[in-house]
């Protein structure tokens, strides 16, 4: 019995993508993800855009890979830009690409004067039964 990966072709992927002459991606132009990546339904069955290119021509995607970027751009579905690689590569593309940063997220939008400060101000205010300031204590600020 035909899986839904079997209806995928190279005309479906084809008609849905516009090529940029200067980088050579293939960008998407078919529906997307909220993250920001194609998507493509075929038989009831949702892919990423470019998962679904690399199938259609390259092959199948062996267990425990992943399609990644070459190109950093979420929306090529450029087979010669799609590189299998595993989490691990894929975390280690976005620090190299400056999309991920390591580290807790929220610190990298303050200065250190700006922890500082907060730290200083929340330091006294009256805790949960975590040691977590209440929202009521912040509020009446």
């Amino acid at each position: 019995m035909p899986t839904p990966i079997n209806f995928l072709t190279k005309a479906l992927i084809e008609n849905l993508y516009i090529p940029e002459p200067n980088s050579g991606c293939w960008l998407w132009m078919g529906d997307m993800f909220q993250q920001g990546y194609g998507r493509i339904k075929c038989c009831s069955v949702t892919y990423k855009a470019h998962q679904a290119s690399y199938i259609v021509h390259k092959g199948p995607i062996p267990v425990g890979s992943i399609v990644r970027h070459g190109c950093n751009v979420k929306l090529c579905v450029n087979p010669d830009h799609l590189i299998l690689g595993d989490h691990q590569d894929n975390m280690d593309d976005l620090v190299r690409a400056g999309t991920l940063k390591r580290g807790r997220p929220i610190l990298r939008h303050l200065s250190a004067e700006q922890v500082t400060e907060i730290i200083a101000r929340y330091k006294d205010k009256k805790r949960n039964c975590k040691g977590e300031p209440t929202y009521k204590s912040l509020a009446e600020e």
